[in-house]
C-alpha cells in the first residue's frame, strides 16, 4: 500500500499550535501544505474538534488497515463533492 503525507498545521494568533506530519510527501499534498489559511479568524469548537480528528487521523493512518482507507477514501470524495457544490454555487 502506497503512503501518503498528511501534514496539519493550526495556527493561533500567529503561532503555530498544532502541526503534525505522517506518511510520505506526494505532489497532492505539496499543494495541500501550502493552502492559506489566513482568511479563517477563529475557529468555531466544532471547527476546532474536526481539525483534532484530523490530526488524530494523521498520528495513526500508517496504522489503518485497508478497509478503513476505503471508507476514508469515501468520506473525503463525500466531502469533495460538498465542497466543489458550493464553490460552484450550487
Amino acid at each position: 500500500m502506497e503512503k501518503t503525507k498528511i501534514t496539519i498545521t493550526i495556527e493561533q494568533d500567529g503561532k503555530t499550535a498544532v502541526e503534525t506530519t505522517a506518511g510520505e510527501e506526494t505532489p497532492e499534498n505539496r499543494k495541500a501544505a501550502i493552502t492559506d489559511f489566513s482568511e479563517i479568524e477563529e475557529m468555531t469548537e466544532k471547527e476546532a474538534d474536526r481539525y483534532a480528528v484530523a490530526s488524530d487521523l494523521a498520528n495513526v493512518c500508517e496504522y489503518l488497515e485497508d478497509s478503513e482507507v476505503i471508507k476514508i477514501r469515501l468520506i473525503v470524495s463525500k466531502a469533495q463533492a460538498r465542497k466543489e457544490r458550493e464553490e460552484n454555487g450550487g
